[in-house]
């Protein structure tokens, strides 16, 4: 190939472009007027990086594996710590942890699509545009009952997944290459929001991490309190025991109470011979009243004994006395008050009966009637022993109450000496579980230390300066070379597709005849052929 070919071969190539220049320059316009568009109208993205070292206190294989040979051990060690960074990892790119900082730093789609400048509006504005779109097509599936409208808890239900989904976009966790480190980044369109999420994530996480940790330290401290407790309260037991006691009192408590039942029973006894007694005074007064009734309607006595009203009254009485001294005398001992006092009734009775048979014949006036004086004059008596024998029943009610009472407090005193030393010995087993509990829980807390790798905050979250999204000039310049290949490929397909002929050399190529020569429009020559003085 000699030179005019080699000529005429880049002639060819390039002639498409010269020849679609003025379009090639308007793509090529276009799409840089559109990535600087794009490069000063997109939403920036605040990147703040927060960086944590993961540290393993203790490996508990390693005394498994001490005499394999250090290499064993660093490899496992190796393998246990990867593991470790592999967990944290997970656990930091959890819907839960994400949801526990939403909830914690109140956080909203709104705040977290928020640009502190004009960008903000753009992106309004472009969301709003797409809400309007998707609501557009949820009513139309509505309307033709493809889909059913959503409740107010789904609706909520669904902007929190979406927030949900949004923040675990923004959120980047990796490893750092040939460390222990790992780095936590969070981008939003606010550089401060982004450095306090990028915090708070970190914190979360090594507070989830440690929860294990911490459940150990509460259970710990849980017992320890209740140890504390129990043994203030067994204390305070012991004190209430001891108040309960009375030092001056050597009697035991059994002998105490059984004096007490002993001098209720006398009491209770002697109360009842008062009773029996304060009724046989009753019964004589009746009996007496009646007597003399009779003797005021019968003024004259009778001399004879036999049809003497009063003196058969009086023998009548004499045999009830008689009948019932007998029967007490079956009831109570010779010496009790009863029986005394009805043999003193049957001895004044035998007493009345000789002096009103000395003076029956004597006496036939009511006035002078010594039956009717003495009969009133025992009526007297009995009367004033009724009221000291109910003076006497009052002082014996009062006796058997206090006594009653006595017993009634010292059973209650026992009672509650029996319930606090239950107390006390339940409080006893009691302490002694907690205390082997909190025994236990300290052990497990400081295995949990040795076994649980530490997350330490290295680096705390950066405050970003500048957007690390968009890049302008490399929006810039991929908006230009795009633009470009494409101006050239249009101009190469636009090339392919013509069908003139532009030079004598192409027509006698395809006819194969000689082309003597050729008119030409001097314009359409000057458009056709400019390019050939660029090119030389």
């Amino acid at each position: 190939m000699n030179e005019q070919e080699k000529f005429l071969t880049m002639r060819d190539i390039l002639r498409p472009v010269f020849k679609w220049r003025c379009q090639v320059i308007i793509i090529t316009v276009t799409a840089l007027v559109v990535g600087i568009l794009l490069a000063f109208l997109m939403p920036p993205h605040y990147r703040s990086e927060t960086r944590i070292l993961v540290k393993r206190a203790s490996l508990g294989n390693d005394e498994l594996v001490s005499d394999a040979g250090p290499k064993i051990t660093s490899n496992l060690r190796q393998l246990n710590q990867k593991d470790d960074i592999n967990t944290v990892i997970a656990m930091i790119e959890s819907r839960d942890l994400l949801d526990q900082v939403i909830r914690d730093t109140g956080l909203t789609m709104k705040r977290l699509e928020y640009i502190p400048d004009y960008r903000y509006y753009v992106r309004l504005a472009y969301k709003g545009i797409r809400n309007f779109l998707r609501t557009i097509w949820h009513n139309a599936k509505y309307i033709l009952h493809l889909s059913r409208r959503p409740t107010a808890e789904e609706i909520q239900a669904l902007k929190h997944a979406e927030l949900l989904d949004a923040a675990k976009k923004a959120l980047k966790v990796k490893q750092i290459t040939d460390s222990d480190v790992i780095s936590v980044s969070f981008s939003c369109g606010d550089r401060t929001l982004a450095r306090q999420l990028a915090e708070a994530i970190c914190e979360h996480a090594i507070v989830l991490h440690n929860r294990e940790r911490t459940q150990a330290s509460a259970t710990l401290q849980f017992f320890t309190e209740q140890t504390q407790k129990i043994k203030s309260r067994i204390l305070e037991l012991d004190d209430q025991l001891r108040d309960s006691r009375d030092p001056s009192d050597h009697i035991a408590a059994n002998l105490k109470k059984q004096l007490i039942v002993e001098d209720q029973i006398k009491a209770e006894s002697k109360l009842q011979e008062a009773l029996a007694r304060r009724d046989a005074l009753k019964a004589g007064i009746r009996q007496l009243q009646k007597e003399l009734d009779h003797i005021k309607a019968q003024v004259t006595v009778s001399s004879d004994r036999a049809v003497n009203p009063v003196w058969l009254g009086i023998e009548k009485e004499l045999a009830a006395y008689k009948l019932q001294l007998a029967e007490k005398r079956t009831k109570f001992s010779d010496d009790s008050r009863v029986v005394q006092d009805l043999t003193t009734q049957v001895k004044e009775t035998e007493k009345l009966l000789g002096e009103m048979e000395r003076s029956i014949d004597r006496s036939r006036i009511r006035g002078m009637n010594t039956v009717y004086q003495k009969l009133k004059e025992t009526m007297l008596s009995k009367k004033s022993q009724l009221a000291a024998t109910e003076a006497e029943i009052e002082r014996r009610r009062l006796t058997v109450a206090d006594y009653k009472k006595k017993l009634l407090e010292l059973n209650k005193k026992a009672l509650q000496s029996t319930i606090l030393k239950t107390e006390q010995e339940a409080l006893e087993k009691a302490y002694k579980m907690y205390v082997q509990n909190a025994e236990q829980a300290r052990l497990n807390k400081a295995k949990q230390n040795v076994r649980l790798a530490n997350l330490v905050i290295v680096q705390h979250a950066s405050f970003p300066l500048k957007a690390s999204k968009p890049v302008k000039w490399l929006y810039i310049l991929v908006s230009l070379v795009a633009g470009l290949m494409a101006g050239l490929t249009w101009a190469f397909i636009k090339d392919f597709n013509d069908t003139t002929y532009w030079n004598p050399d192409q027509l006698e190529k395809d006819l194969k005849i000689p082309v003597i020569g050729a008119i030409q429009d001097e314009e359409v020559s000057s458009q056709k052929y400019d390019w050939l003085g660029c090119l030389r």
